[in-house]
Parts: C-alpha cells; structure tokens; sequence
C-alpha cells in the first residue's frame, strides 16, 4: 500500500472515533491523535521531502485527483508507467520521514509518534544535543556498510559523552564552589593567580598530571615543582 493511502487511512479513522461515545481520557488521546496527524499531513503537502520540482508537480496532481494514475498521467502528457514509478518513490520517501511515527500513532504512543515525526522531519537534529565545538573533532558522517556493530560500545559511549545531557549529569556529581574556583583561575585575569593558571594550562596539555596541579595549588611559595625543568635540576 502507498504510504499516502496508510496516513489518509488513519486520519479518517481517528478522525471518525471522535464522533463515537468515548470516555475524557480516551477523547483526549484521539484528540492528541487527530493533531498530529494532521501535522503529518500537512508535511505531506508541502512536498519538502522531494528534491524537483517537476516531481512534486506529479504528486500534487496525483494526490489532488485521488490516486487517478490514468487521468493524470494523461493531464501531464507522461505515460502511467512513468507516473506510477514517481508515486512509489516519493511514497518511500515520505515513508522514511513519517513512517516510524504513523506506526507509533497506529500503537496508541502519540508521545513518542511526536517525537519520531519531528526527528523524521529534521526539526530535532541530533547535533544540537553535542557539546559545541566536539563535533568538530570527530570524523565527517559517513555511510560504512561493513561496520561490525558488535565491537562498536567503544565508539557509542564516547558518543554519549561528548553529548550534553552526559556531561550535565556528571557536573552535577562534583562540587560546585571547587569547579567555580578552578574556572575563575583558568580563564580570569588575576594576575596573582598567574602561576595557577599555568599550571592549569600545562595540566590540559598534559604536560603534568593533576597531582602536581594541587601541589602548586597548596604550595606557600610560587616556586612550584611543576614549573621546573626537571632534567635539569642538580641534587
């Protein structure tokens, strides 16, 4: 069935359950139901998951006429081979943005039919949710068919930490008035707390490790362990 016959289908069906005798709770969901689906029909319309504009054409026509593959192809001068190959795909098409959320419709989860239908439609970009500036990190997106999805937990955990709500939740388990401290330092101006703020600096170039930080930190003299060379020092 095209994919246009399967939404119209559940509009007119939940559109018709709200002229039956229902309880609130149940009016409300199919009121919620009904809402939504008309959003999707609404996308449906306005043919943005089509590339040309010679197909959307064909499809408004075709769409408008109620699926006269005859009529059509004959108002359009094209033959309704040509016409019948545009419908199919522009129904996949339509199918991959809308599909996940019309089966979730269909099952009663209008919430989660919400939010399958604005990722579908790219109005809740994934993107947005990373921390700014990681992204820039990592690889371009691209399509790997032979990915062994077995051994990918490395690859999806770092993923999950570098997105927001991850880090969200691991700022919240530290303390806040140390985390204030250690910021002002490192991005101030104060320029008694030069010395610190090198350290901090060498510490996220990983030129020394977090223990000498807190030395310097707790160090009564600014001549700290971390701001000598080390190799060169003569017992």
């Amino acid at each position: 069935m095209l994919f246009f016959r399967k939404l119209e289908a559940a509009y007119y069906s939940v559109k018709a359950n709200l002229n039956t005798d229902l309880q609130e709770a149940d009016m409300r969901v199919e009121i919620s139901k009904l809402k939504l689906l008309s959003e999707m029909v609404a996308y449906a319309n306005r043919y943005e998951y089509l590339n040309h504009k010679r197909t959307k054409q064909k499809m408004k026509a075709f769409l408008s006429s109620k699926y006269d593959y005859a009529g059509v192809a004959k108002a359009l001068g094209i033959s309704r081979n040509s016409l019948e190959v545009s419908v199919t795909r522009a129904s996949k098409k339509l199918e991959l943005r809308l599909g996940s959320a019309l089966d979730r419709v269909l099952a009663g989860d209008v919430d989660g039919a919400a939010k399958e239908f604005l990722i579908g439609t790219g109005q809740l970009l994934p993107r947005s949710g990373f921390v700014e500036g990681a992204l820039r990190l990592l690889p371009e997106p691209k399509e790997c068919p032979g990915v062994d999805w077995s051994v990918a937990q490395p690859e999806l955990r770092l993923l999950k930490l570098l997105h927001s709500e991850t880090l969200s939740g691991l700022i919240q388990g530290h303390d806040n008035e140390r985390l204030q401290m250690i910021l002002f330092i490192l991005f101030g101006h104060d320029g008694k707390y030069a010395t610190e703020r090198g350290n901090l600096i060498q510490y996220f170039n990983e030129e020394i490790d977090v223990a000498e930080v807190i030395q310097s930190f707790q160090a009564d003299t600014i001549y700290n362990i971390s701001s000598l060379n080390r190799e060169n020092v003569v017992d």
